[in-house]
């Protein structure tokens, strides 16, 4: 949309319900279309759209016609952070759950995890299933007979957020803790599914906003004329969360994980030091040396950290003024981030967004005038 936005195009989006494409079509009578594929939603023969310049996000090959422009989700690179992550924690035994439904990104996903396994010399696990992703007791059953077997502690990969969710339940059913006994990390970084689990389930997030962008500017070229060739490009630049299913500290401490979901929750909404140690419910003093030997860091640095981060994560997927990244933050001005965003990176938050723009954006698109543009 921020693509859209520039170009001042009129933008409609329509749910996915491949009966009534043509319809659509006709009521609408689009001048390109960006097609978003990643949900599965490919059963239409691409022929439908005609000569409307048309780009597909996450289509498989074997549905994409020689005249199709397709952006591709790079599971490799997905993948390859998800499992330092994982390995960092010096695993017995790690798993990759499949996704029920055969797709070709669950495929790509699962021989990303089984090479990187045989390059550390590892033993590879995968755990499948054939029944559907919401047969929860059913496949929570299976999984916690699957991982009884294996030994501890275990690092798992779920395919999608939504097993990652089922493992956690599984692990419940086995009286396996999360994250001691099995530690797990998803895919997709999709919050309403991450944050409401107990505990909450870490996920590594594809760069959608950088798919949907460039596939705007890929459409712009096409309706242009000045793309004469489809372009199959992929797209990477995933970011990590970390939440409960994955912090294992130096020493397991309760009151330790607590106060790191609580920094991770609350950290940009005015929390201090001083409100996560009294939650301890013990001296000060001895809560501070719990939590930097369990963690490494002080209270106060975790929580800078955290700020730091999700600053990164608005100025990198997004099109927030700098106050509203500010706010965001919990700095009640523009003047008092930037001091604290040139504290940890360097550089004010605007030259840092600017550096960004330059590098993900291709040469030669960012001077196009804004001009009314057409309806997609």
């Amino acid at each position: 949309m921020a693509y859209a936005k520039r170009k001042e195009w009129y933008t409609q989006i329509i749910p996915a319900n491949p009966t009534a494409i043509p319809t659509l079509l006709d009521f609408w009578k689009p001048d390109g279309i960006v097609v978003n594929s990643a949900s599965g939603n490919n059963n239409f023969n691409g022929s439908v759209f005609g000569k409307i310049p048309s780009v597909f996000i996450d289509r498989p090959y074997v549905s994409l016609r020689p005249c199709d422009s397709c952006i591709y989700h790079d599971s490799v690179t997905t993948v390859r952070l998800a499992m330092r992550e994982l390995l960092k924690l010096s695993p017995a035994a790690c798993v990759y759950v499949s996704w029920p439904v055969p797709h070709p990104w669950n495929d790509e996903r699962r021989r990303t995890y089984e090479s990187i396994l045989r390059l550390n010399g590892l033993e590879r696990h995968v755990f499948s299933t054939k029944r559907s992703i919401d047969d929860i007791v059913e496949i929570q059953t299976e999984l916690a007979d699957f991982l009884a077997t294996l030994p501890k502690p275990i690092a798992v990969l779920a395919a999608a957020d939504q097993l990652g969710i089922h493992v956690i339940g599984a692990c419940r059913l086995a009286g396996l803790s999360v994250p001691e006994d099995v530690a797990v990390i998803g895919i997709d970084n999709e919050e309403a599914v991450c944050e409401t689990s107990n505990p909450s389930l870490s996920s590594v997030s594809p760069d959608h906003f950088s798919a949907g962008y460039r596939a705007a500017e890929i459409l712009d070229g096409l309706m242009a004329g000045d793309e004469t060739s489809p372009t199959r490009e992929t797209y990477g630049s995933p970011t990590f969360t970390r939440r409960g299913s994955s912090l294992r500290l130096k020493r397991q401490d309760h009151d330790v994980m607590a106060a790191m979901e609580n920094i991770r929750r609350d950290a940009c909404n005015d929390l201090n030091a001083k409100t996560v140690l009294a939650r301890f419910g013990c001296a000060r003093r001895n809560a501070e040396y719990r939590f930097r030997a369990s963690t490494g860091m002080s209270v106060a640095e975790v929580i800078r950290k955290t700020r730091y981060e999700k600053a990164l994560s608005l100025l990198d997927s997004g099109d927030l003024p700098i106050s509203a990244v500010a706010d965001f933050c919990g700095y009640g001005s523009i003047a008092a981030f930037s001091r604290f965003f040139k504290s940890m990176c360097g550089i004010s938050p605007r030259k840092y967004r600017m550096a960004r723009n330059s590098v993900g954006t291709p040469a030669g698109r960012r001077g196009d005038s804004d001009k009314a543009g057409p309806r997609t």
